[in-house]
């Protein structure tokens, strides 16, 4: 998708207050930062219950109005790295991360900002903003969603749920899905 992203939409309205070369480098970040963690070392491991799941890490981690600031400005200051060819600096990021994936075990802890989590976990938070936010780039530049952001749709609903009731929002959030009652204005599970 990125690939068909013209040269004069780098500038427009991405998401918020982000271009889309900014909501770009957010998505980018996505996959950097499975090196990121990956290079710290793995913390001894913690008793019984004090690792996170990928539905706790967004239930716990985005309601602090201090994460999204720290997040817009990342993506504003991200945005450089992505360099003259955007579309190379992804598929390379990419590429990058998903070897990381197939050689890491899926139960070594990885330490984010929030609180440690298993490895599979942590994919699955990148997973789900990788889907999310793919979704928000198609929306931005007006193309069609490819087919493999399309079978990423279903495991980001299921993790919406499962946000959702650890956030104590499921009734709500399964009423309206349902077609019972509307949504509160200004619903969101990730603030």
């Amino acid at each position: 998708m990125v690939d068909q992203i013209p040269a004069a939409a780098w500038d427009a309205p991405g998401l918020g207050e982000w271009t889309v070369r900014e909501l770009l480098a957010h998505i980018r970040r996505s996959w950097t930062l499975i090196g990121t963690y990956l290079a710290e070392p793995e913390p001894p491991d913690s008793p019984a219950g004090a690792k996170g799941t990928a539905a706790s890490y967004f239930a716990q981690g985005l309601v602090d109005p201090a994460i999204h600031v720290g997040v817009l400005q990342r993506g504003r200051e991200d945005a450089a790295e992505l360099g003259p060819d955007p579309s190379a600096a992804m598929v390379e990021s990419a590429r990058i991360a998903r070897s990381q994936v197939a050689t890491t075990s899926p139960n070594r802890l990885i330490v984010t900002r929030i609180f440690p989590l298993p490895f599979y976990e942590f994919v699955r938070t990148r997973a789900y903003e990788l889907t999310i936010h793919g979704l928000d780039l198609a929306r931005a530049t007006g193309l069609s969603v490819p087919e493999d952001l399309q079978r990423a749709v279903s495991p980001a609903l299921q993790l919406t749920a499962e946000i959702a009731d650890a956030r104590g929002l499921a009734i709500p959030l399964l009423l309206a899905a349902t077609g019972r009652e509307g949504l509160p204005s200004g619903f969101t599970l990730l603030g």
